[in-house]
């Protein structure tokens, strides 16, 4: 499913579109403390992407924004696609790199498959499978599956769960066509993830909430395929 698989030019050039979208968004609300201006204050990243997105490591800074307002000025930093947290692999890398080796490939394998060592790959499905889904993201967005999603085989059984991504934003829709496909499930799984890959952000400190994961309605939606259906 995976074999081949990389992440080139255009598909990266494709996140990078998404995540100035979901960033545009996040800074016409304001400051989630004090609702002041939000100004952009990028920061540098260096982000490896083994063989499977190697294109990826040309995006050397990571979209935040700034409150504009003397006496808060605090750092408000928008939910992404590209990067998985503060992990230094791009989470494109980490998500394929994790459901390849779900087929327990030999060492050997998973170095030529994905240009990681095997032990950093083992290490990232561990996490899938204790930490993840320990966290009060997993439990909340993963409710809407059904049947639930194997946590034994995860990333591989999330990944197969979605079919492709859509943009609706008509004024920051991209120039470049939707993949499809694996590459579809794929970046459907980046939108799926992204409300937990910012912690500046998902903070109910208004009225409204401040949760990530709203900045991807009427932009990126991903929709669930497979064995079952989504709750809306």
């Amino acid at each position: 499913m995976y074999h081949g698989f990389v992440a080139d030019r255009k598909f990266c050039a494709l996140l990078l579109t998404i995540d100035e979208a979901i960033a545009a968004r996040v800074k016409a609300l304001g400051c989630p403390w004090c609702s002041g201006r939000l100004d952009r204050a990028d920061y540098p990243r260096k982000p490896r992407g083994g063989s499977i997105a190697a294109a990826g490591e040309e995006f050397d800074t990571r979209i935040s924004l700034c409150c504009s307002r003397e006496g808060c000025r605090k750092r408000v930093t928008p939910p992404s696609v590209r990067f998985l947290g503060r992990r230094v692999y791009l989470g494109v890398t980490v998500v394929v790199a994790s459901a390849m080796a779900v087929a327990d490939r030999t060492a050997a394998a998973i170095r030529a498959a994905t240009g990681i060592a095997p032990r950093t790959v083992r290490r990232w499905l561990a996490w899938w499978r204790t930490t993840f889904v320990a966290s009060p993201f997993y439990a909340d967005a993963s409710a809407r599956f059904v049947p639930p999603v194997k946590k034994e085989a995860l990333p591989a059984s999330l990944v197969a769960r979605f079919r492709q991504s859509r943009f609706s934003d008509s004024e920051a829709a991209p120039t470049a066509s939707v993949p499809t496909g694996i590459r579809g499930k794929v970046l459907a799984t980046l939108s799926w993830l992204a409300p937990c890959t910012t912690e500046s952000f998902a903070v109910p400190c208004r009225p409204r909430g401040a949760n990530g994961a709203r900045f991807l309605e009427g932009g990126w939606r991903h929709a669930e395929v497979g064995t079952g259906g989504v709750r809306r």
